[in-house]
């Protein structure tokens, strides 16, 4: 007999090799979702910063005794497990990269209630036996569509009620209409109000450009530089001319504003 909490492919193949005219019993089909799960999405704007005070603010209107966030990525656990931190959560992180120690303990503190927030990407979505966990929230939606039940499946069990957020962003809208097509279900809306601060629009990095006035109507521009043999050597490292020897300053072209420029540039 071979039991198991999921089945994937690569391991059904691998048993095959061992197992003569096997037969499958399946409690659940792989697509339902458990019933004592309330479903919710939260729709925010895909900067990182935003999702995390979406996510504080959830948090902020839910009772939650303790909960597991889920990221797709390493990098994404640590950075969120940071953000916790220094908003003051009582918090710990969970991923692939950690000991098998440090899991233990990491658990075990999640257990016993050291921590409220276990912030962990797949790998903690399956196979861990946490009966008390009263929220689950998906920071990131899941690239395969299956880890979403598996995600939300850590909350609800045993016969008790739970609750599983989930963030959806633009840039979400396909595997979000991947995850609803498998489950087969409408998931209701759940909407928090933001800080005026985070629903100002982003400012995209500008260069300090100046705009050649005897040109205009090309549109071209040119960078502004200083003065001086020292700023003319770091403008050449930077541009990748370490070799380039030193012309003499007369021989500069000169700019719009009458300052001379190297004629490289």
């Amino acid at each position: 007999l071979l039991f198991s909490a999921t089945m994937p492919p690569e391991i059904e193949a691998l048993s095959n090799k061992f197992m003569k005219f096997p037969r499958t019993i399946k409690v659940d089909p792989p697509t339902s979702t458990a019933i004592t799960v309330e479903q919710f999405v939260v729709k925010s704007k895909k900067d990182p910063w935003v999702k995390r005070e979406v996510l504080r603010q959830i948090i902020a209107a839910e009772d939650v005794k303790n909960a597991r966030v889920f990221c797709n990525r390493k990098t994404d656990v640590d950075i969120l497990f940071k953000s916790f931190t220094k908003h003051g959560f009582s918090v710990a992180e969970l991923h692939g990269d950690m000991s098998q120690s440090v899991r233990f303990d990491t658990l075990n503190g999640f257990k016993n209630g050291t921590y409220q927030f276990l912030i962990c990407s797949d790998v903690a979505a399956r196979g861990l036996d946490l009966p008390e966990v009263s929220h689950v929230f998906n920071f990131d939606i899941p690239l395969n569509s299956e880890d979403y039940i598996h995600r939300i499946g850590r909350t609800g069990r045993a016969g008790k009620s739970g609750r599983a957020f989930t963030i959806l962003t633009s840039a979400d809208y396909k595997a979000w209409e991947m995850v609803l097509k498998l489950i087969d279900q409408q998931i209701p809306e759940f909407e928090v109000t933001l800080p005026e601060r985070y629903l100002k629009p982003h400012k995209p990095f500008k260069f300090n450009q100046k705009e050649d006035h005897h040109s205009s109507k090309q549109k071209k521009h040119k960078f502004h530089f200083q003065k001086g043999d020292e700023n003319l050597k770091k403008e050449q490292k930077k541009s990748g001319f370490k070799k380039l020897k030193h012309e003499k300053r007369q021989n500069f072209p000169k700019n719009a504003f009458g300052m001379d420029v190297p004629a490289f540039l």
